[in-house]
């Protein structure tokens, strides 16, 4: 069973007046949302009319759509993404009307509006949305706060444009650019993860060409792959072009750089220097 979501493009999401970010903050902000929230629940409207008879059953398709993932992303510059495991992502447009106490989504579907709850679950912010299209509560928890530089979140739409399949097939020069974006996408999760001071370094979202581990950059083997990557290109030709550029690139080069035995710094500093060859025609 899959769904697509949010399907809330267009349209708007009204808050509710209660206390979203704890007793010292009574105020929803556009501040205060931005940041990526994280689906960590699922649970059928009590309105449904299409729940399983058996609650188990019911709960094992929600948990099915939570475990497939979902990273829901604001920014302070009035964009937003959308990004699901399976490999479905969107951006577009938000705003927050402080008058209404509503957020408004521009994207280009249209969709009816979902009104919206929040709490604190075990301390951590969350957010309720309740879908009527789906007949499902999508329950989100703050997965990020918002960084100084919003175009330096490896969510944001600019460092996404890998994700977008392409309507035609696509140049050898066009395929080494969208390698490029996917590179930049991940040297942003892993600066982010400093600012942000993360314990833990997820590319759960991210998975793609690129093998990072500790002190060195690879390439995984092409059937290993995750689908939901090689399906944001064209087609599979598209798809092996890029890796086999990738391959041939690592065959050929090398990073002579001094490691300081800080694997996030050390990745990013090689990764780096990948980035930039694909800029210099060296793919």
């Amino acid at each position: 069973m899959q769904y697509r979501l949010l399907l809330f493009f267009a349209i708007t999401i009204f808050i509710s007046g209660c206390n979203i970010f704890g007793s010292g903050d009574k105020n929803v902000s556009t501040k205060s949302l931005t940041g990526s929230w994280r689906l960590y629940d699922l649970q059928n409207d009590t309105g449904s009319a299409t729940q399983h008879a058996e609650k188990l059953l019911s709960e094992a398709d929600n948990n099915e759509i939570v475990k497939q993932g979902m990273v829901l992303s604001f920014f302070k510059d009035g964009t937003f993404t959308e990004v699901q495991g399976p490999g479905f992502y969107r951006t577009g447009k938000w705003r927050y009307s402080s008058k209404e106490k509503a957020l408004y989504f521009t994207d280009s579907a249209t969709s009816n509006p979902i009104p919206v709850t929040a709490e604190m679950v075990n301390n951590r912010k969350t957010i309720n949305l309740a879908s009527s299209s789906i007949q499902k509560i999508l329950k989100f928890t703050r997965d990020a706060e918002s960084l100084k530089d919003p175009e330096e979140d490896p969510f944001y739409f600019k460092n996404n444009e890998w994700r977008i399949k392409p309507v035609q097939p696509e140049t050898h020069d066009q395929l080494v650019k969208r390698l490029g974006n996917y590179f930049r996408h991940l040297l942003y999760i892993l600066k982010a993860s400093k600012e942000r001071k993360q314990t833990v370094v997820s590319f759960e979202f991210s998975m793609g060409f690129v093998r990072i581990y500790n002190g060195g950059i690879g390439i995984i083997p092409y059937a290993s792959v995750p689908k939901t990557f090689t399906s944001t290109y064209f087609n599979e030709d598209n798809a092996y072009e890029a890796y086999d550029a990738f391959r041939k690139y690592l065959s050929t080069s090398s990073y002579r750089g001094a490691g300081i035995g800080d694997w996030i710094q050390d990745d990013y500093n090689i990764l780096l220097s990948i980035y930039g060859d694909t800029q210099k025609g060296k793919f």
